[in-house]
């Protein structure tokens, strides 16, 4: 019989053999696919709605104002954004940050700080439809702990956005270093 590995060993696998530049680019260009027209064409009812993803944080009036200034249409694009485009965003942006973080620096610890974000966001998503699914009835917990998942994901992408220039300054000092 085969023994199975350690998971963390499934991943170090994964991570040798798929984070190359060429990957990193693709899923850079998916990125900026779904910033530049996904996004837009999917939330298209009212340009000017402001999504509880983007925020930084809200306290639970703050979300219930926002929600306020929804039509039935357009929660019920918010619920369908939220159960389909932002269920495939957060995989390609987590993978763009863990090849990038592995390819500059060959440590499997650090590639492992974009799944947080995956795994924050996708908490936040069952927060808003959540919040949605029950508005107008307020569930001010619901909101809070939503909210701690926003503000969360948020801090992890600075952190790993932080974490990638330095690791690139890093890489570039050393190669003008040793030249």
């Amino acid at each position: 019989m085969e023994k199975r590995k350690p998971l963390t060993n499934a991943i170090s696998d994964f991570l040798n053999k798929n984070a190359t530049w060429y990957f990193i680019l693709i899923l850079l260009g998916l990125i900026l696919l779904f910033n530049l027209l996904i996004f837009p064409l999917f939330y298209t009812t009212n340009p000017n709605i402001i999504l509880l993803d983007l925020q930084l944080s809200y306290s639970s009036e703050e979300a219930y104002n926002i929600l306020a200034k929804y039509n039935d249409e357009e929660l019920k694009e918010y619920i369908i954004g939220e159960l389909t485009v932002e269920l495939i965003y957060p995989i390609v942006y987590t993978l763009f940050f863990s090849f990038f973080i592995f390819k500059l620096s060959k440590k499997n610890i650090f590639s492992f700080l974009p799944l947080l974000i995956m795994f924050s966001d996708y908490f936040e998503n069952i927060g808003i439809v959540t919040i949605i699914n029950y508005y107008p009835q307020k569930l001010p917990n619901i909101v809070t702990l939503t909210s701690l998942f926003t503000s969360l994901k948020w801090i992890l992408v600075a952190i790993s956005i932080l974490l990638i220039l330095v690791l690139l300054i890093t890489k570039l000092y050393k190669q003008k270093k040793d030249t």
